[in-house]
């Protein structure tokens, strides 16, 4: 079912281990078990990317209906549809996206692309001279598995290479070196 509602409990083997939030219409067959999912905070705001999905919002205090809501679906949208993963890197606050759309909207995804909201907010991703958006595409491995935050460097991992991600402001925003490769 494409619609989870507020107070339904999941249980396994009897037991109950959650209660999952209405998200209202979710694309495509959402499967928990066949997911990768990324929780992250961006102040009082909850984001959440499940594999192959949106960047979701959730911003307190709960209300009747969705609970979590796409960001930048609109037409056209303004912000990454389809994406592998997640992350908010600090302390500049940027929504980090991995293995997402190279053109907003059109759902084709480039596995090596990483894309950065402007700082401080997770609904602007289109690059100006004034704000801090934008994207980078990683030159070696074949597709991006995962990231952290690290002490003054976000961590990204590909299938081959570790990459550091350092922040340094604009007008580049973000300077990429590869740490390691095997």
């Amino acid at each position: 079912d494409e619609d989870l509602y507020e107070g339904t409990q999941q249980t396994a083997g009897g037991e109950t281990f959650g209660v999952v939030l209405n998200f209202g219409a979710v694309p495509g067959a959402l499967n928990p078990n066949l997911q990768f999912w990324f929780l992250d905070n961006l102040g009082e705001v909850g984001l959440l990317v499940y594999s192959e999905g949106g960047l979701y919002a959730y911003q307190p205090p709960i209300n009747s209906g969705a609970q979590l809501n796409v960001v930048g679906a609109g037409a056209p949208p303004t912000a990454p549809q389809t994406n592998h993963g997640m992350l908010v890197a600090m302390p500049q606050a940027q929504v980090i996206l991995w293995g997402t759309e190279a053109v907003l909207g059109n759902g084709s995804v480039d596995p090596r692309l990483i894309r950065f909201s402007d700082a401080g907010t997770y609904d602007t991703w289109t690059a100006t001279a004034s704000n801090q958006a934008g994207s980078y595409r990683l030159g070696k491995g074949s597709l991006i598995v995962g990231g952290i935050q690290a002490p003054q460097t976000t961590l990204m991992f590909t299938d081959t290479d570790v990459w550091s991600m350092s922040y340094q402001g604009p007008p580049l925003v973000y300077g990429f070196t590869i740490m390691g490769s095997g």
